[in-house]
């Protein structure tokens, strides 16, 4: 990695622009996380997420708009935390709408996303709303690769 995207990634990371989403592609990125097949944690159990919103994928779409070397990596996202799989594979369609306004469309896309994404963790649904996993499941790497820690800076 240059020194140049290293650069632009702390200097990112260090600003107000950042969610858990975005921060996940950096820390993957950056070579903080590698451990294949990682199940991502909510409220509290650890600081890995996908898009859940617009707002979240406008953090990761400027992210990747600062460092563009980075875009072409995404799916190593998805190698770390398999959840981040059908994002990969429509992050262009992503971009597109979200390019052209088209707001409501990213966030409606980025559910179903997200549904598919928790099938892959081993999750299934719970009541309406609420997701279950049990402690045996087993994340489904195929499906994932067919879908295809808050970073903490030292002062110096």
């Amino acid at each position: 990695m240059s020194d140049s995207i290293g650069r632009r990634a702390i200097a990112w990371v260090c600003g107000t622009d950042t969610g858990i989403s975005s921060k996940t592609i950096f820390r993957v990125l950056m070579g903080e996380e590698t451990q294949p097949g990682q199940v991502m944690g909510r409220w509290g159990e650890s600081e890995a997420d996908v898009p859940h919103d617009s707002a979240d994928f406008g953090r990761c779409f400027r992210l990747l708009k600062k460092i563009p070397e980075w875009r072409e990596r995404l799916s190593e996202v998805a190698i770390v935390f398999p959840a981040w799989s059908p994002f990969v594979r429509e992050w262009e369609h992503l971009e597109a709408l979200y390019r052209v306004g088209y707001i409501e469309d990213v966030y409606q896309l980025i559910k179903q996303l997200e549904k598919e994404g928790r099938l892959i963790e081993g999750f299934t649904p719970w009541g309406t709303t609420g997701w279950e996993r049990k402690p045996d499941a087993a994340v489904d790497h195929d499906r994932g690769r067919r879908a295809l820690r808050e970073c903490t800076l030292e002062a110096a």
